[in-house]
């Protein structure tokens, strides 16, 4: 309940030795003292969920685990402030899941986090964590999630991964390292860690090519290699065998190319795709008139030299956001993108050349900057939330129409460097004029920078 919930005294806990389960999490235990040991008193406790609750006790005083049936631990959120080496904690060999995300931890993986023979689980993001996971996880056959996200791992991420217990290769789930300074090159036996549905190994300083072993990883649901330092090629042996692949995020790498036949097939259907700075172009991906599914997509920068193919609109009609800037497109857009569902719509700093037609119906913020489109604007845009328009830097000739007075939502407006004449309508009293900003000065009586109601 976001914490709206105050305690300053657990003492009721005292006479519950038969408590199995206890969740407070978000509840206010600033004020509580020696939590720690009131807990502790709970012997039939198997779940412990106390995330969010402004702990800030030192665990470090408690000198003996009573919690002996414990198996699952929730921590996280909290303001702990301590060493993560806490061995009365990590002996203990039942708990199968740990949560200890954003607790202010420090400190290495101790040695000691081997014995929890019995873990599934080890959740420990966004903590001051160093160095990378002890040899002695070796002994963990059971682990599925491994979250060390936003910590200092650093070294080598072919070293690290070999450091996972090679016995439940067939096992992990989930594995989110995004952040964590890891480098060098990904292992080329990737494909044996055959259960993995979730990968986030995103804004890291990753190197070398993509191993085509990821082609192997049929659960896989998210995929995120972004923002690093990939190179080589990528090709359709990359995706053979992901089935179940929705979220890719393959975005700020150096890719050479990604290269795939014309006719291709992709075995997946995205929901997310963000593909910024990957060399799709110069011809129109075709493999993408296949992801109807598709809710954002983002191939800015991706030299693209093409018209926008026949099937776009009804492809995208249900994506909410598209971006599809920094390219070469060239020809005219969508007759009536009116039909498609998109609320953000970047094609800026394109080629693209016609008549503005009319927005989308839901659209909120439309960037056709930097294009070659000219004659005038609809008199009717059709989107009553707009919210930013970017139309500057085209050949966009005529009048502004009176619609512009009922877009009532609209925060920024942009049509500077075009070839616009007259003034801006005078909208009634319940609009506000701002102070003239990246227009024509021969508007400045009556062009704002925004129309806020």
């Amino acid at each position: 309940n976001g914490g709206s919930t105050i305690s300053s005294d657990l003492s009721w806990l005292l006479g519950l030795s038969s408590l199995r389960h206890l969740d407070m999490s978000w509840v206010d235990l600033s004020a509580v003292r020696d939590w720690v040991h009131t807990v502790n008193t709970l012997s039939s406790l198997k779940v412990l969920r106390l995330r969010g609750c402004k702990l800030e006790s030192a665990i470090s005083t408690m000198s003996h685990f009573n919690l002996t049936r414990l198996e699952v631990l929730d921590l996280s959120v909290n303001k702990f402030n301590a060493s993560i080496q806490q061995k009365w904690l990590w002996d203990h060999k039942g708990i199968k899941e740990l949560y200890l995300t954003e607790g202010h931890w420090f400190g290495s993986i101790p040695d000691a986090f081997g014995n929890m023979s019995a873990l599934q689980v080890m959740d420990l993001g966004h903590n001051n964590l160093m160095g990378t996971i002890p040899t002695t996880l070796q002994h963990l056959c059971d682990l599925q999630v491994v979250s060390l996200y936003d910590n200092y791992i650093d070294g080598d991420a072919t070293e690290f991964m070999e450091r996972l217990p090679r016995c439940s290769w067939n096992k992990l789930r989930e594995m989110d390292l995004h952040s964590t300074n890891l480098s060098g090159e990904l292992p080329v036996w990737i494909g044996k860690l055959s259960s993995l549905d979730f990968v986030d190994l995103s804004h890291n300083t990753l190197t070398g090519e993509l191993p085509v072993g990821f082609g192997a990883l049929r659960n896989m649901i998210y995929l995120n290699l972004g923002w690093n330092n990939f190179t080589g090629q990528i090709s359709e042996e990359h995706f053979s065998s992901l089935l179940n692949l929705k979220y890719l995020y393959l975005s700020g790498n150096s890719f050479k190319q990604m290269v795939f036949e014309e006719d291709w097939i992709p075995p997946f259907r995205l929901k997310v795709a963000h593909l910024r700075s990957c060399r799709l172009g110069p011809k129109f991906p075709s493999w993408l008139k296949w992801q109807t599914e598709i809710r954002v997509l983002d191939v800015s920068g991706t030299c693209i030299s093409d018209s926008l193919p026949v099937w776009f609109k009804t492809v995208f009609s249900q994506a909410y956001s598209l971006n599809l800037s920094d390219n070469q497109l060239c020809g005219t857009l969508p007759r009536t993108p009116e039909d498609m569902l998109a609320m953000v719509m970047d094609l800026g700093s394109n080629n693209l050349t016609g008549q503005v037609p009319r927005f989308p119906v839901n659209i909120t913020y439309f960037d056709l900057s930097n294009n070659s489109l000219s004659g005038p604007l609809p008199s009717d845009l059709g989107a009553p939330r707009l919210e930013e328009l970017r139309l500057y830097s085209n050949y966009i000739t005529g009048t502004i129409p009176a619609y512009f007075c009922q877009l009532r939502r609209l925060v920024s407006l942009y049509l500077s460097s075009n070839h616009l004449t007259g003034e801006f309508p005078q909208c009634s009293d319940n609009y506000k004029a701002l102070p003239p900003d990246d227009l024509d000065p021969f508007f400045s009586p009556y062009f704002g920078a925004a129309c806020l109601q």
